[in-house]
């Protein structure tokens, strides 16, 4: 004999209404929830573009419009700069001006040769000192002086690889023909031929290949070590 069920008290049907035991009961309320309907008439709200968080715009062989204001960033008070890098490497640490007092301060960040200067700067004080000031004064000198020679040098090869590499001349598209320039003077959208075995000069998109399938093979040599 089968029984029948009042309408109002039908069990769900699993099949038809699926419910998980790992929801709660918070989820179950949240899902029962209904979203209020839109009056009639009024169209959905629309979401607003977020702006772009990077305006960076390239134009190929356009020297000129990548000097626009609009490319321009503030560095310091009224004086801007390009936003693009410049192709020219600088690994070098050290100029004719900045050699002394950078050499100097990066000496003077360890601990024995700070000791020494405050050591130094107490035997100047007679009341306090039995040493005449000069018996540490010469050797603080003489571990500066041999520290800051290695240093030059060590930065003067730097200088020479650096402009040994940013010499290096590449093809690059200009007024209509392909010329000859320095890879420091390469520019953002520039168009740059170059031939096999040749070094890439710069950060490039391939836009066009000799090879039949459109190939460029590129060795990592010098990246991967």
């Amino acid at each position: 004999m089968s029984r029948r069920w009042p309408e109002s008290q039908v069990p769900p049907d699993d099949e038809v209404m699926p419910y998980s035991d790992d929801e709660t009961d918070d989820e179950l309320e949240v899902s029962s929830e209904e979203e209020p309907d839109a009056p009639p008439g009024v169209p959905p709200p629309q979401e607003e573009p977020k702006p772009s968080e990077m305006g960076w715009k390239v134009k190929a062989n356009d020297r000129p419009y990548h000097h626009l204001p609009e490319f321009e960033k503030k560095v310091f008070l009224c004086i801007k700069k390009s936003r693009y890098s410049g192709n020219a490497i600088k690994t070098y640490k050290y100029n004719v001006l900045t050699f002394i007092p950078l050499n100097l301060y990066e000496q003077f960040k360890r601990v024995a040769n700070l000791y020494f200067l405050a050591l130094l700067i107490l035997q100047i004080i007679p009341d306090i000192t039995t040493l005449p000031w000069y018996t540490t004064l010469i050797p603080l000198v003489v571990v500066l002086s041999i520290t800051a020679i290695k240093d030059l040098v060590d930065d003067l090869a730097r200088h020479r690889m650096d402009k040994e590499i940013n010499n290096r001349k590449s093809e690059v598209l200009l007024d209509g023909r392909f010329q000859e320039i320095k890879w420091s003077n390469i520019q953002v959208g520039d168009v740059v031929r170059m031939k096999k075995n040749d070094f890439i000069p710069a950060d490039i998109l391939l836009l066009s290949s000799s090879n039949p399938n459109s190939l460029c093979y590129v060795e990592t040599a010098e990246l991967d070590g």
